[in-house]
């Protein structure tokens, strides 16, 4: 976490605020900063920026450094839970399909694993025979770091679970792994996994990890696409694909219980 949180610092925060003192940065300042980086970065990484700077002022405060923190006026905007329609995930599905990621949105709409899940995947967890994928861990990006991938222990207890594939999911990956390998025969030595994750499930480019905000951006692709060509789309992130495989299950009367066990959650409460 201190390691995550320093990187953040030096990618997000130090040059637009480094070089002012604690007590002139004000409350505008830190909007801006917030603004600028919702337009490039998911909600994910902007509430990371925001939980930093607050616990920097918290302490700055404590300390007598400054009299007042200006992140505190700063009200967080109220996450909205995005949920595909039904029309939505259909049309999404067809427009994905030119996208190299189209396998990965198949199967985060089919399991509701969290982005970081599904970029971590490795073939040694799908079980082909049984049908059911096991997910150990979830990818981690460390920027400045010689490394600059690691895969990280589940988000919590609960998250390391072993989720049943429906036949269509079974196709999908069989067809991904056949087209992977001809992919990785194509390239040859052009074919350049980070050391450790030869085995990844979804690739980027040569082979490489997928980041966190390359799938942010190619989602957002599709979505401009689909509302150039003039139909109505809701604001959706890779998040969004969890909580519509969620949604689709309670329609089709999964049990909460299940639900909860299926997506990984501590409590019902968060399921419901």
């Amino acid at each position: 976490t201190y390691k995550v949180y320093l990187d953040e610092y030096k990618v997000h925060i130090k040059e637009p605020l480094g070089r002012r003192l604690l007590k002139d940065v004000r409350g505008e300042h830190i909007q801006k900063l917030f603004n600028d980086m919702a337009k490039r970065y998911s909600h994910t990484t902007v509430n990371l920026v925001r939980v930093i700077l607050s616990g920097m002022y918290t302490q700055a405060v404590r300390n007598g450094m400054v009299l007042r923190n200006p992140h505190r006026n700063k009200k967080k905007r109220k996450k909205k839970i995005r949920v595909m329609t039904t029309e939505e995930q259909n049309l999404f599905m067809r427009y994905s399909k030119s996208s190299q990621f189209c396998d990965l949105y198949m199967v985060a709409l089919g399991t509701g694993m969290r982005s970081g899940e599904l970029r971590a995947l490795q073939w040694s967890d799908i079980d082909f025979d049984n049908k059911i994928i096991h997910v150990n861990g979830t990818l981690k990006y460390i920027a400045k770091a010689k490394v600059k991938y690691m895969i990280d222990e589940p988000k919590s207890e609960s998250s390391k679970r072993d989720i049943p594939m429906l036949d269509n999911l079974v196709t999908v990956l069989r067809e991904h792994r056949k087209r992977q390998l001809v992919t990785r025969m194509l390239l040859g030595d052009k074919w350049r996994p980070e050391p450790g994750f030869e085995s990844l499930v979804f690739t980027g480019g040569f082979g490489r990890c997928i980041s966190e905000n390359a799938l942010y951006q190619d989602m957002k692709k599709i979505i401009v696409q689909i509302r150039e060509d003039g139909h109505v789309f809701g604001a959706h992130t890779p998040h969004s694909l969890r909580h519509t495989f969620a949604t689709r299950g309670f329609e089709r009367g999964i049990p909460p219980k299940v639900m909860q066990e299926i997506l990984g959650h501590k409590s019902i409460t968060m399921t419901l």
